[in-house]
């Protein structure tokens, strides 16, 4: 077995904890626990389809989780979240675990993919979560897609593509948020959600506590 697959709940959950902290996240024992075991069943699921090539304890912790939850403020008091190209459940798994009650459908194109986050879904007992077989072409009506309040992606498509795309799967009224690495043209993303008529919100950028990579996030409202 490689180095980091064998993590238990309360090593993840310490280091979880310990990387929230230095980023300015606050999460519960509960929510640490239920993240623990979902990692578990990724890296159990994981030796046998390959899902993520990211195994190793701090690597996974800030890349797939913290990474996630600390874009969950971008979703405000929005309902229901589109995560379109989902991939093994980010950001959308960790959304639904950090905050219950979020209507969260995750959608791929991988079938091995879903099924593990239905798998995942169903062992968390998560509500008002679901995962979805659908390769997607920007038509949610024909795709079987209800457009929802917030739509995220975490690396579907280039951020340049993402805002335009993501566009007919959102609700008036709704939020785009776009997860990215520091070196984003912030200003030429902007031009083509202006042409769009979508207006950008705070950018707001963060370090991940371990490898001190420097990632944004961004929120357009529709």
């Amino acid at each position: 077995m490689a180095p980091g697959l064998s993590v238990d709940n309360l090593d993840f959950g310490k280091c979880l904890i310990s990387g929230a902290h230095l980023m300015g996240l606050d999460i519960s024992d509960r929510v640490a626990s239920k993240l623990g075991t979902f990692h578990q069943l990724l890296l159990r699921w994981n030796e046998r389809i390959n899902l993520t090539s990211i195994t190793g304890l701090e690597e996974s912790i800030e890349k797939h989780y913290l990474d996630s939850l600390v874009a969950l403020r971008e979703v405000g008091e929005e309902d229901s979240v589109l995560d379109l190209g989902a991939g093994a459940g980010f950001p959308g798994i960790p959304w639904a675990i950090a905050r219950p009650g979020l209507q969260v459908t995750l959608v791929d194109s991988v079938v091995k993919k879903v099924k593990f986050v239905k798998s995942a879904i169903a062992s968390l007992s998560l509500g008002g979560v679901d995962a979805v077989h659908v390769r997607l072409s920007g038509d949610p009506l024909r795709e079987g897609l209800v457009p929802a309040d917030c739509v995220v992606s975490r690396a579907f498509l280039s951020p340049i593509e993402w805002v335009s795309f993501a566009l007919p799967y959102v609700k008036k009224g709704g939020r785009i948020v776009l997860m990215a690495g520091a070196n984003l043209d912030v200003q030429e993303v902007e031009k083509r959600a202006l042409r769009l008529g979508l207006r950008l919100g705070p950018v707001r950028r963060y370090t991940l506590p371990f490898s001190r990579s420097v990632h944004l996030v961004l929120r357009f409202e529709v």
